[in-house]
């Protein structure tokens, strides 16, 4: 016996989770015979909530560890290298950052690093079931028909209706049944007669979760809009969510938080029970930490992979089952310079008929090398995954050249990175929310079970899906643990 808890083995902790199954039996029983390591507060997961509540928890004076099943820490933040030089990355996971966000700001400050901008000058690109066109500007494409018309129209009522929900309770929108009732392509049907607006309505109010825009609740969207400024904000270079780059990529940030917790940091050491008494007792493959406080900075979804015992209650297991994380991909053709530039070209392209919904210039703020950002997402992104790397990469730089020109199809190097493979995230860009969680389930997910706390950028209210969010819970957690 230890604080109450009574002893349990590892192997229960394996039945829960994918991670020890795979373990080879004598990694169980060397586990099993470790002994115990006190600390007053365990943090599962190195991404940025767990990193920054992991922080202030030190900064306060608490023992802390922090466990993370993966080999490197930053979760859904990742830079590649794309060229020679230390700035020459290109952001896998989160990229973008606003002058809004408080905490990434003073990170940003704290850090002393810089920002800049997309490059946007010149035309955009549209394709158009495989016809390309131009366009200027960086948001609305022009469509055929009235459906330019159309797609602002629907834009409009959204931002207007988005301004309804509360942040802090979205369920008390006024209308908060009647939207979280249907999905986003439900409504796109009531509201939208041209098909092509339908198709980049449908693209816009599914792709800040990765999911196509029947899969995800109006409700949902509507709250992850206002979070973020109002829809236009979540589609529009250089404002709202994608108003600025880091110089360096978002890992600047991830490295400058980590690198002071090193020592406290366990990689490739998965949870996969967390039991409950008069004290909390956290089981690894690679032994155990009893601690007076835990915090599961991990998606909804993703803590689906921990044993909790007692098990959580009812309804917030009901509600986590009822989430899912979308499916992402993220492909980063580069080339010796970013030649779109000289065709008087932005590199931004939008497309209802290709496996890329959208395209950005992604290169470093130097322009060497050049790098476009293709976004997979949805069933595009399930369709890719099954295909080998040569085919994945004639499939987008062919969907490329036909915007760009014949030099698309001659990447000096082809870098991706698969979301939905990544074994302790299975996915991307956030968890989305079904018709009747937000009404039915009151958003559970970051209210504390005990001594259990629950942190991530799903549980988060400003910027909800971004950084931001993300080190919003993390200093919310912290503050839970450190008031008690």
């Amino acid at each position: 016996m230890e604080g109450g808890i009574s002893r349990r083995t590892l192997v229960k902790g394996a039945a829960a989770g994918t991670a020890v199954a795979a373990l080879p039996a004598a990694a169980v029983a060397a586990a099993e015979r470790g002994k115990e390591k006190k600390v007053d507060v365990v943090v599962v997961g190195a991404g940025m909530a767990g990193l920054y509540a992991a922080e202030l928890l030190t900064k306060a004076g608490k023992k802390v560890v922090i466990l993370e099943g993966s080999h490197r820490v930053g979760g859904r933040v990742l830079n590649l290298q794309v060229g020679p030089d230390y700035n020459d990355v290109a952001e896998a996971g989160a990229q973008w950052i606003n002058s809004e966000e408080r905490i990434v700001q003073k990170l940003m400050k704290r850090f002393k690093l810089k920002t800049y901008q997309n490059y946007t000058k010149g035309k955009s690109s549209l394709i158009i079931d495989g016809q390309v066109s131009r366009f200027d500007g960086t948001t609305i494409p022009q469509l055929p028909g009235d459906g330019t018309k159309e797609l602002v129209k629907a834009f409009v009522a959204l931002t207007k209706m988005a301004k309804e929900v509360p942040l802090e309770a979205p369920w008390k929108a006024p209308l908060a049944e009647e939207w979280d009732s249907q999905t986003c392509q439900t409504w796109i049907e009531a509201n939208i007669s041209n098909p092509v607006a339908r198709d980049f309505a449908g693209i816009a109010m599914g792709g800040p979760v990765s999911v196509e825009a029947r899969d995800v609740s109006l409700l949902h969207y509507l709250f992850v809009g206002q979070s973020c400024g109002g829809p236009l904000n979540m589609v529009t270079i250089g404002q709202g969510v994608l108003s600025d780059r880091i110089v360096g990529g978002t890992g600047r940030l991830v490295e400058g938080l980590a690198h002071p917790l090193r020592h406290i940091t366990e990689l490739k050491t998965p949870v996969t029970l967390i039991e409950r008494g008069k004290r909390v007792r956290v089981t690894t493959p690679k032994g155990k930490w009893v601690c007076d406080d835990v915090i599961v900075a991990m998606s909804p979804t993703a803590t689906q992979q921990i044993q909790f015992d007692p098990i959580m209650p009812v309804k917030r297991n009901q509600s986590v089952q009822r989430t899912g994380n979308g499916s992402c991909i993220k492909f980063f053709p580069v080339y010796d310079k970013p030649f779109w530039r000289d065709k008087g070209l932005n590199g931004i392209i939008q497309s209802n008929s290709s496996a890329f919904s959208g395209v950005f210039d992604n290169s470093p703020k130097d322009g060497k090398p050049g790098v476009l950002f293709c976004l997979v997402e949805n069933v595009h992104a399930r369709k890719l995954s099954t295909m080998s790397k040569s085919e994945q990469r004639k499939n987008i730089c062919d969907s490329l050249a036909l915007a760009l020109g014949p030099e698309a199809r001659h990447p000096k190097k082809f870098m991706l990175h698969n979301w939905c493979t990544d074994p302790w995230l299975r996915g991307g860009a956030a968890s989305f929310f079904p018709p009747g969680l937000l009404t039915e389930y009151r958003y559970l997910f970051g209210k504390a079970v005990g001594r259990i706390h629950f942190a991530g950028t799903e549980t988060g209210s400003f910027f909800w899906g971004n950084m931001e969010s993300a080190l919003e819970s993390g200093e919310r957690t912290a503050n839970e643990v450190l008031s008690g």
